[in-house]
Formats: C-alpha cells, sequence, structure tokens
C-alpha cells in the first residue's frame, strides 16, 4: 500500500491506497482531478479510493502476511525495471529478490541494460525464460547472464523460477517477478502456450503450504 498527502483548497488529506508505486500516485493524482472537476467531493473520493483493486500485472501484490511479499509487474524495459526495483528497495527489510528475462526476436540490446539494472537494485537475480518466441531461450539468457554482478542463477522454465525464488525466500523478503504481467501465455516457437505468473505464484504458495 501507498500513503500521500495531498494538498486541495488549503486543506491537507492523507490518501491511501492498496497499490505500490510512485506511477500510481501520478495515476490517482489524475483520477482525483478528473473527479473534482466533474463535482464530486474530496473526501468521499479519498474515502472510496482506500477499497480500490489492483490492476492486474502492475505492480500486484500476491501471497499472505505469513509469506514473502511478491510481486507481479509487467516492466519488460530497462528503465521500467530499473524503477520497479527502486519502488520495492525502500520497501525491503531483507533480501529483494528479481525473477526476469527478456523476449525473444526483440530489441537484443536491452539485455545488457536488464542485467544491469538487476544486477545494481536486487540482492539476489533469478535470470529465467520471458517470451523467446523463435529464439532459443538458453541464447537469450546466456546473453543476460553475460553482464550479470553479483548473486544470481538461471532457470530456463520460468514457472521453476518462480517457484525456486518463492521456496528460498524468506518472510523479510521481497520477490519481484517482472516482464510479463498481466499476460496469459508464453510465446515459444511461433505457438502461444498458457502461462500464468499468478498461477505460477498461488501454486509455489500452496505446493510449500506458506499460508
Amino acid at each position: 500500500s501507498t500513503t500521500f498527502k495531498l494538498h486541495y483548497k488549503k486543506e491537507i488529506h492523507e490518501v491511501n491506497i492498496p497499490l505500490v508505486g510512485e506511477f500510481n500516485v501520478y495515476n490517482i493524482l489524475a483520477v482525483i482531478s478528473a473527479l473534482v472537476g466533474s463535482g464530486f467531493v474530496v473526501k468521499k473520493i479519498i474515502k472510496c479510493l482506500a477499497n480500490i483493486s489492483q490492476v492486474p500485472g502492475r505492480m500486484e501484490r500476491l501471497g499472505k502476511k505469513s509469506s514473502p511479499k511478491i510481486f507481479i509487474d509487467y516492466a519488460h524495459t530497462p528503465d521500467a525495471l530499473q524503477k520497479a526495483l527502486e519502488t520495492l528497495k525502500d520497501k525491503t527489510k531483507g533480501k529483494l529478490i528479481c525473477v526476469f528475462g527478456c523476449g525473444g526476436n526483440r530489441d537484443s540490446g536491452k539485455r545488457k541494460d536488464m542485467a544491469l539494472a538487476a544486477s545494481e537494485f536486487a540482492d539476489m537475480s533469478i535470470v529465467t525464460s520471458d517470451n523467446p518466441r523463435n529464439e532459443n531461450p538458453k541464447k537469450i539468457i546466456n546473453e543476460i547472464s553475460k553482464y550479470m554482478k553479483g548473486s544470481f542463477s538461471i532457470e530456463i522454465k520460468r514457472d521453476k523460477a518462480i517457484e525456486k525464488a518463492i521456496k528460498f525466500a524468506k518472510k523479510e523478503d521481497v520477490i519481484l517477478i517482472a516482464g510479463k504481467g498481466h499476460e496469459k501465455y508464453q510465446e515459444i516457437k511461433g505457438i502461444r502456450y498458457p502461462f500464468s505468473d499468478q498461477k505460477c505464484v498461488r501454486n509455489a504458495l500452496k505446493y510449500y503450504k506458506i499460508n
């Protein structure tokens, strides 16, 4: 969750939203502005904002209080990955673990920058497959790994990478699963196979009996 202060007509209002990330604060400010402009009362808007739903795949929080904090985000560019990690770094008491990969048949130059972002802002990374498309996933992962620094491991199968992160994370740790967000498929050699990061997380939590 995020709390911020809203200054409006010489009044200061505390706003609580069940969302994470500076970008969400700006989005909410835009919503408030639009609603106020349409005649809605600020205090009522703020009250409603406390109960809004998460946006699937956009800093989406999964897990329970007894489990590590797990976030799924669509961050699939170096800049987006860095911002997501920076946001979570401030909320991490333990280690920040990043599960990520890079898409195939796309700008291969960003693989280096993704690796550098993960290396700088995560305490540990697991490099895995994203949507390899028509490229060899091992080749993509090897290109990323060349630029990784610090603590990282490789797990080609994305579901296993997610499972590995959850298995070894402690309660005070934070896990970011980046790259696919809301997507319900994984594209391999022109075929979109059913796949969900959210489902993988829930299966792993259930398997390891983490409530």
